[in-house]
């Protein structure tokens, strides 16, 4: 029990500093010398992730810490899996969109590789999956606490209120579906990861739209890669008998840990 406090304590506080270094600019300002591409975002979220590396040594050995936010196997399957699930999107997108002839490859990489990795990294693999794995809590609480402060850091997104509540509550959603793959995956971050760079880079390819809304159209499609991966998954874990890592046990406090 007091390790589950300790590692509470430990990440809570981890990510609140990393959360205020990263809103409020101050370590992006200091790197304008670098320019505005990837390599400054890059360098942003890493110097703003220094108080996030700090807790995983806290909390775990060297040699456990990529283990610990599931990175350590699974990059071909994880990507395998997120592109078979986006393939809707692609397509549909293709046929009814429009391709984007003015997006570059920085902004791409820095909008759908990084920020998909990023995000997955800090949000998911360090904030849910300490909190769920380590310190006890339940699904649904450190589900809760991720979603909504994810949900919050995409309010820039909105132009007035309705649309920034809009992108606060899909990319909330998106958050709970990334951290349901995470763990029903065998805790590999990397299928989180490559379904957030899939959907992002599929957005962007088809300049579908500047924020995570969307129309009628493009959210059809979209709903149908979701349930692609949530049905796939589920199908696949009872046709090979493993067990569901969310169940009754786990909804409120983790006792299979």
């Amino acid at each position: 029990m007091k390790t589950s406090v300790k590692n509470m304590a430990v990440t809570i506080a981890a990510f609140l500093i990393f959360l205020y270094l990263l809103k409020t600019q101050a370590v992006n300002e200091l790197l304008s010398f670098i320019g505005s591409g990837s390599l400054r975002f890059t360098a942003n979220w890493i110097i703003c992730g220094l108080p996030i590396l700090a807790a995983l040594f806290l909390m775990h050995k060297p040699g456990k810490i990529i283990e610990s936010l599931g990175l350590r196997y699974g990059i071909l399957e994880g990507y395998g899996l997120a592109y078979l699930a986006v393939i809707p999107m692609i397509l549909g997108f293709a046929f009814t969109g429009t391709f984007n002839t003015g997006l570059t490859v920085d902004e791409f990489i820095r909008k759908a590789v990084l920020a998909g990795f990023f995000e997955e990294l800090f949000f998911r693999g360090f904030l849910f999956g300490m909190l769920f794995r380590y310190a006890r809590w339940g699904f649904v609480p450190a589900v809760l606490a991720g979603a909504l402060l994810f949900g919050a850091v995409h309010l820039y997104q909105g132009n007035d209120m309705l649309s920034a509540l809009s992108a606060f509550g899909i990319t909330a959603f998106g958050a709970v579906l990334f951290c349901w793959v995470y763990v029903e995956w065998d805790y590999n971050l990397w299928t989180a990861i490559g379904l957030h760079t899939f959907m992002n880079g599929t957005w962007l390819l088809f300049a579908v739209d500047s924020s995570a809304t969307g129309n009628v159209t493009s959210n059809i499609f979209r709903v149908i890669s979701i349930l692609l991966i949530v049905v796939g998954t589920i199908v696949y874990k009872k046709k090979k008998f493993l067990p569901f890592e969310v169940n009754k046990r786990t909804l409120w406090m983790n006792n299979d840990k």
